[in-house]
């Protein structure tokens, strides 16, 4: 998953908001990683810096589970993953 350096796109499917997406993380829809890991970054207190979006972004690239994924599973494999936040 390629995503631009710096500002994040801020563009959302219409077709996939609402109830779903409190649920699931699109790894196809690029603003909804990206606003994911904005609030993952906010929520476990880590530095919202392009560096630390990018170790995100690989810690989501690297989960195993089956998608469409579930956030609450991806939130405890990346606390899991890093358990220094928070």
């Amino acid at each position: 998953m390629a995503l631009k350096t710096g500002e994040w796109s801020g563009k959302d499917n219409k077709h996939y908001r609402g109830h779903l997406d409190r649920i699931f993380v699109s790894t196809t829809e690029e603003w909804e990683v990206e606003y994911f890991i904005d609030h993952y970054l906010k929520t476990h207190n880590y530095n919202n810096s392009q560096q630390s979006r990018e170790v995100i972004l690989q810690g989501i690239a690297d989960y195993p589970g089956r998608k469409p994924i579930l956030r609450e599973q991806l939130t405890a494999f990346l606390e899991k993953k890093w358990p220094g936040g928070k």
